[in-house]
């Protein structure tokens, strides 16, 4: 994991999809060593846009739901609410979810 995110410290500019795979992993190892560097430098980025940040974390196929979870977890905290998207909305209601209320 270590040798992983110091690389991300290195992928400067704006490495092609292809690179940061090939790098960083991108979740078909289904291990956190192969999700987290990849969330990790797609957060480093985007994680004040959701739809931007999920949209790049797709693109690096693999793992994808849980990958997107991910990013999208910690960047939909770091939004202001005036940017999340309006299409949020109309997937799930987490407020009449059960375990909200606990």
């Amino acid at each position: 994991m270590k040798s992983k995110l110091n690389k991300c410290l290195y992928l400067d500019g704006n490495p092609s999809t292809e690179l940061l795979v090939k790098t960083l992993g991108n979740g078909t190892g289904m291990t956190a060593q192969d999700t987290v560097p990849l969330v990790i430098w797609m957060l480093s980025r985007y994680r004040h846009n959701l739809e931007e940040c999920l949209w790049n974390t797709v693109s690096a196929l693999g793992d994808r739901d849980t990958t997107c979870a991910m990013a999208g977890g910690v960047s939909i905290l770091c939004c202001e609410e005036n940017t999340i998207p309006e299409w949020t909305v109309t997937i799930e209601n987490w407020k009449k979810s059960r375990f909200y209320e606990h």
